[in-house]
């Protein structure tokens, strides 16, 4: 994250509980987050509002855990960097995978039906999962 990264406020609904636009606009008043842009294109720093929301986590933190809120943020903080190096690694091997138009192309009968009843069992059962 650079400085000056800039989220839209129309973004911020993934990041925060609330769908309106004013209140996200009042969330960022509370928090001292400067809203910047015109009417339209309405935009928070990417640092500022991370800043809130740390800030937010640590009065959580320090509520539910008193003294030993550090040591919670600390278990926190590793969790997090521990799923974020799986996703990076999901990531490396997701890029490292052919796209199927790029693989070889299929010799037979035999193979086409094969490879379509398994892209179908696939599409079957990702639909069927909750």
């Amino acid at each position: 994250m650079e400085i000056f990264d800039k989220i839209f406020l129309k973004d911020l609904k993934g990041f925060l509980p609330y769908k309106d636009s004013r209140s996200i606009a009042v969330y960022c008043k509370r928090n001292n987050i400067a809203i910047l842009g015109d009417e339209k294109r309405q935009y928070v720093l990417a640092v500022q509002f991370t800043r809130a929301l740390l800030v937010e986590k640590i009065r959580g933190l320090k509520k539910a855990y008193g003294e030993k809120w550090i040591e919670a943020l600390k278990a926190d903080m590793c969790v997090c960097a521990q799923h974020q190096a799986m996703l990076d690694d999901l990531q490396s091997v997701k890029q490292s995978i052919p796209p199927i138009n790029k693989r070889s192309p299929i010799k037979g009968d035999i193979e086409a039906r094969f490879l379509l009843d398994i892209q179908t069992a696939l599409e079957l059962a990702s639909s069927s999962a909750p």
